[in-house]
């Protein structure tokens, strides 16, 4: 009985070892970058590089995100007062969906966008994964 209980166990282990993530623990989804990236923001008439933008007003499939949710997975982005600060190239997010936000930049208009945010890549299995966001560029209107 003792060595068919200890050949259940190893096979348990064994089953979260395999793939491409070979650590031994629990099973968890790791996210390994944000859904949501902006590669870049230009002047949509000189084509001028933007390289600070802010980010508001952001919702997710048509309600309020919570910024504990987006700052999981931020990178270029530092959030003040509940705005997100973003030095281009920036990404956040986890949840795929139905993103809008309000993008600001001194000297532009405001743009609304809707971008429907999601994973190219992922895997089940222990652990599971999801990769490759969604990549966005932005052109802004001077005021």
């Amino acid at each position: 009985m003792k060595n068919t209980l200890f050949c259940i166990i190893i096979i348990l282990f064994n089953g979260c070892t395999e793939g491409w993530y070979n650590d031994i623990g629990p099973c968890e989804h790791v996210y390994i970058e944000p859904v949501l990236h902006i590669e870049s923001a230009g002047d949509s008439v000189t084509g001028q590089e933007i390289d600070n933008i802010k980010i508001s007003n952001v919702f997710l499939d048509s309600e309020p995100a919570h910024f504990i949710i987006l700052k999981s997975q931020m990178q270029n982005i530092e959030v003040v007062d509940s705005v997100l600060h973003c030095t281009i190239p920036c990404a956040f997010g986890i949840e795929p969906g139905d993103y809008e936000f309000t993008v600001s930049s001194e000297g532009y208009e405001d743009v609304a966008l809707k971008v429907f945010a999601i994973y190219s890549e992922g895997g089940g299995g222990c652990p599971s994964y999801s990769n490759g966001g969604t990549r966005i560029k932005i052109l802004m209107v001077q005021e």
